[in-house]
């Protein structure tokens, strides 16, 4: 072999080496480099586990609802919560394909809620929570994002290159070099503790919903319908065991209507559909005690869902019980860990139930005040909002601690068409100036939480209160004065404050 041959060998030989190089580095600098959260741990911990029984797909409707170590100590049948947060309607599909990378279930169960609407506009994180924490190149996160950018309309703020390579978007967090912590994903790798299930200490009083079950069939989107026909079809190529399940939440006779033409779509293709919100009563949920919201189970209904679930997912399916199985060991340690977090996050849990409780109780001393200090006393909280809209002529106020109050909120004799928003004492808008009519405004609540937005509109002295789209003044001559509970997000009263004889006095 001549000398040309022996250099032309040897460049590309260190080409080669220099490209792995190049390869290994920049997957190490992405992995490490990439946002660590629940969803991303989520992801990986699924290839870590060994010889699953049953994987549950699906978005944050999953999450709250699936919990593999009880289904595991009722039923001895192993499971995984495959699911990230605002999972979009054709992603269970690649979900589903990812899993199969590492995993042989025998069944899957598939959450239908993300197939009752659809937005032709890129959501960042929907993609992104899953696509972000796959392998850099599995070719089902590369197909995936292929496909997801192809039924979608993309602008010109969408950086598709970033979805592919997403170091392109994590490349600023240089901190992460010094952590210690983040190292340890450097290698796309982690176990997640309680199968993909994760605890949230969160709770809210919600309404059990009525009059929506309906034998009507409602209009499913149609990519949505198509990306249910495309999972199903991988289901059927694939000879894949499937249940389509709707978990339970606030929900109304429209949406009802689109779950039962879900039901048709994936009875046609011999698929089993349950529908949770169909079996309250035989689940023993109270809407009262197991919500956080109207999407999402706390603790306790998480665990009344698993077991009904679980359940019938033994009678129908041919699950194995594993419990008394020597290899299996581990999952009985891993369910004695689960046990002992269940007894903090409900002990915290029920602290909110009771706190909620006090609250209810405190709301009920306010409306049966009658006496205006005492009254406001109670209500001059940081916990409250009131909102103030004035109808009529200027209070003229004799007393000292009247005419106090109402410097506080910025009334005086001569004010007209006031409105006015005040929290902890100090009033956060006034249209003093005259200019304003109408205000508009919303409320945070905590995580997890909607938005709790409310209006107050004075347009022509209306003294109009509106929280979450509902009139809540009496819009009588005075100063009608709607409490707004933060902790409970419900309205704690809606009084009128009048003069007479020089004080201010309640109506209602």
């Amino acid at each position: 072999m001549d000398a040309t041959w022996k250099s032309r060998i040897k460049n590309v030989i260190l080409c080669m080496l220099f490209l792995c190089l190049f390869v290994r580095t920049f997957t190490f600098l992405t992995y490490l480099f990439r946002d660590t959260d629940t969803d991303r741990l989520r992801i990986l911990g699924l290839e870590q586990e060994k010889d699953l029984d049953m994987i549950y797909v699906g978005s944050s409707s999953s999450i709250c609802y699936w919990q593999p170590l009880r289904a595991w100590k009722e039923y001895g049948f192993t499971s995984y919560t495959y699911a990230t947060n605002s999972l979009q309607a054709d992603s269970s599909e690649y979900y589903i394909r990812e899993a199969l990378r590492s995993q042989e279930p025998g069944l899957f169960v598939v959450e239908l809620r993300s197939f009752v609407a659809w937005s032709d506009e890129v959501y960042d994180l929907g993609l992104r929570n899953g696509s972000d924490s796959m392998s850099l190149f599995s070719p089902v996160r590369w197909k995936y994002i292929h496909d997801y950018m192809q039924k979608r309309t993309n602008t010109e703020e969408v950086d598709v290159g970033s979805f592919y390579f997403d170091i392109a978007k994590y490349h600023t967090n240089t901190e992460r070099l010094g952590d210690e912590k983040q190292w340890k994903y450097s290698k796309n790798k982690a176990i997640f503790p309680n199968k993909g299930w994760e605890w949230f200490e969160q709770y809210d009083c919600m309404e059990e919903p009525d009059g929506f079950l309906t034998e009507e069939r409602g209009e499913v989107p149609p990519k949505c319908r198509k990306a249910l026909e495309s999972l199903l079809t991988l289901c059927d190529d694939r000879q894949l065991e499937a249940l389509f399940v709707v978990s339970p939440k606030v929900l109304d006779r429209e949406e009802q209507a689109i779950y039962n033409s879900l039901k048709d779509i994936v009875e046609s293709y011999g698929y089993r559909y349950w529908n949770a919100n169909e079996h309250y009563e035989e689940i023993g949920l109270d809407f009262s005690r197991d919500f956080f919201n109207g999407n999402h189970t706390n603790c306790f209904g998480a665990e009344k869902y698993t077991r009904f679930l679980g359940k019938y997912i033994k009678e129908q399916y041919e699950m194995p019980d594993h419990m008394q199985e020597q290899e299996y060991a581990q999952w009985s340690k891993e369910y004695e860990r689960f046990a002992a977090e269940e007894i903090v996050c409900k002990e915290a849990v029920t602290k909110m139930q009771d706190e909620y409780d006090e609250r209810l109780k405190t709301a009920e001393a306010i409306r049966q005040t009658k006496d205006f200090s005492q009254w406001f006393v109670l209500v001059d909280d940081p916990t409250y909002t009131l909102l103030l809209a004035q109808k009529g002529a200027g209070l003229s106020v004799d007393s000292a601690e009247g005419r106090k109050i109402m410097d506080t909120w910025q009334f005086s004799v001569d004010s007209k068409d006031g409105i006015r928003v005040i929290c902890d004492s100090e009033v956060i808008f006034s249209n003093a100036d005259g200019r304003e009519k109408i205000y508009e405004g919303s409320i945070d609540r905590p995580v997890w939480q909607l938005l709790w937005t409310y209006a107050v509109d004075n347009t022509d002295g209306r003294a109009s209160v509106i929280v979450s789209e509902e009139e809540h003044s009496r819009a009588e001559d005075g100063i009608n004065i709607v409490v707004l509970d933060h902790k409970t997000g419900s309205v704690a009263d809606s009084v009128t404050v009048q003069v007479i004889g020089g004080e201010l006095v309640l109506m209602r």
